[in-house]
């Protein structure tokens, strides 16, 4: 059996997919709604210290070395992460007239963000746009939009 310490680069052939068999190897994780450097930031703390080979952003790509539980494990919280964080949800654009927007920020988060004490904690994320003076309020509920407004 292959052991990391062992592994001779020119080797290794990097593959997608599961591998059941023994041994030290390369895989490719294609990424679909996160980048690949922020999920090698998410990896590190799990991952072994020479684990992450290569982070391509272009392509939406990470390879990772292992042996198959560790690449298997790798995907596991791969895909923990890589998801549609958008899908379901209602988002709007409001430019500010009478305020601005970096000193509504921290009321608002105080009211609805996800550490804030109202019922509706947690169900908006607000994203303020400086150079416009406007905020972006993405929500699950459609109808929570018209409440942002107001």
């Amino acid at each position: 059996m292959l052991q990391s310490k062992d592994a001779i680069p020119g080797k290794l052939s990097p593959q997608s997919g599961v591998s059941q068999q023994p041994g030290y190897g390369l895989r490719i994780f294609p990424l679909k709604y996160i980048s690949p450097v922020e999920m090698a930031k998410l990896l590190k703390p799990y991952a072994k210290g020479d684990a992450i080979v290569q982070i391509d952003p272009n392509r939406s790509l990470l390879v990772l070395a292992g042996n198959p539980s560790e690449l298997d494990a790798y995907q596991r919280t791969i895909n923990t992460f890589d998801v549609d964080w958008l899908k379901g949800m209602s988002i709007g654009v409001y430019n500010m007239q009478h305020v601005d927007v970096t000193k509504l920020m921290p009321d608002l988060d105080q009211l609805f963000g996800a550490k804030g004490e109202s019922p509706l904690a947690g169900m908006f994320r607000f994203m303020p746009i400086e150079e416009t003076n406007s905020m972006i309020v993405i929500t699950p509920q459609p109808d929570y939009l018209k409440q942002a407004e107001e």
